[in-house]
């Protein structure tokens, strides 16, 4: 009971900030306003933080029945992605070894239970030597949380032990990735990736819903969900079509280097569409999965694979909702 009376609480404190908001522009009436940001939460399962990022009032009767929650979302994926397999994903380390020839660099995966050993000490400051420069993550982690850049010439030995240490739950060491000059001419110091999501039925792949994701300021990852820029894509063309940041800021062009971020064609994107259509054929009993790939010189690498994908970033970026196109991949994988 406590319980729900919080939940009650926290959403009347919500519902009346966003109530307040949308009267300023909109004249929309409280009791119309009440009852629709309700329904939503209530009813269909909405977050408080996704009443707010989409601009839930703001958007026509049509313009929300589009809108498909998180919860919903991940429900769905759960089930048409097998539990038990999906381990294989949710673990850095268990990817990477089922995947390893499409990494691609040099990558020393730990696991829980390896990772406080001496010789797993021993042997990631040789990594570290050997490489210069490393990207350190936690191999249960997600939307960037815990990753790291660690530089050869800024630690000793006995630092880059004190920095494993915070680390013991298993980690990831990668070669640094090289992107290609035209991913890197956007933003520099990250590796901005595309995470394109692809859904396996018996007699095919389809590639869906592909955003850019672009770092910003300082910062090494091209999380949306860390403060980067996600920018969508028509997944036939590999054109760029809308750009927008966390603090719902759009953008043409990246706000710290200018080059241009929509209306461009991503390079090499068929071949990408190939590849990811491959890799997902090796997974039996996963049928959606998050890529997450970076263009190099070379062509595309696999960064990682995400088996519960969050779909929100598209939704909020491309202004529009994945309903119809859910409700038809679930009408051809015969799930409720």
């Amino acid at each position: 009971m406590k319980a729900q009376i919080k939940k009650v609480l926290r959403f009347n404190k919500w519902a009346v900030q966003l109530m307040r908001e949308s009267t300023k522009t909109n004249g929309i009436s409280f009791p119309n306003s009440y009852y629709n940001l309700a329904k939503a939460y209530f009813v269909q399962h909405f977050s408080l933080e996704e009443l707010k990022y989409y601009g839930y009032l703001e958007l026509s009767p049509t313009e929300r029945k589009q809108l498909v929650p998180r919860k919903e979302d991940i429900l769905f994926l759960r089930k048409v992605n097998n539990v038990t397999e999906s381990s294989v994903l949710s673990d850095k380390r268990k990817c990477y070894l089922f995947f390893k020839d499409f990494y691609r660099r040099d990558v020393l995966a730990v696991s829980e239970s390896d990772c406080t050993l001496p010789q797993c000490h021993e042997e990631f400051i040789k990594f570290v030597r050997k490489h210069d420069r490393v990207i350190l993550k936690p191999i249960s982690e997600c939307e960037g949380r815990g990753v790291c850049i660690v530089e050869s010439s800024q630690y000793d030995d006995k630092g880059l032990t004190n920095l494993l240490s915070k680390y013991n739950r298993g980690f990831m060491a990668e070669e640094k990735v090289i992107q290609c000059d035209f991913m890197s001419s956007v933003h520099p110091k990250s590796v901005n990736t595309i995470r394109i999501n692809t859904v396996r039925y018996n007699d095919g792949v389809e590639v869906l819903w592909p955003t850019w994701r672009i770092g910003r300021g300082d910062s090494v990852v091209d999380n949306y969900s860390s403060g980067g820029i996600s920018v969508t894509i028509d997944a036939k063309s590999g054109v760029t079509l809308r750009a927008l940041s966390k603090d719902n800021r759009f953008f043409t062009t990246h706000p710290d280097t200018g080059s241009p971020l929509v209306g461009i064609h991503i390079p090499c994107w068929d071949e990408l569409c190939e590849l990811v259509c491959q890799l997902a054929n090796k997974l039996r009993d996963i049928r959606f999965v998050g890529w997450d790939m970076s263009l190099t010189d070379d062509g595309w690498v696999l960064i990682e694979a995400n088996y519960e994908p969050d779909n929100k970033a598209w939704q909020l970026c491309s202004g529009v909702g994945i309903r119809e196109d859910l409700e038809r991949i679930k009408h051809r994988l015969a799930v409720d």
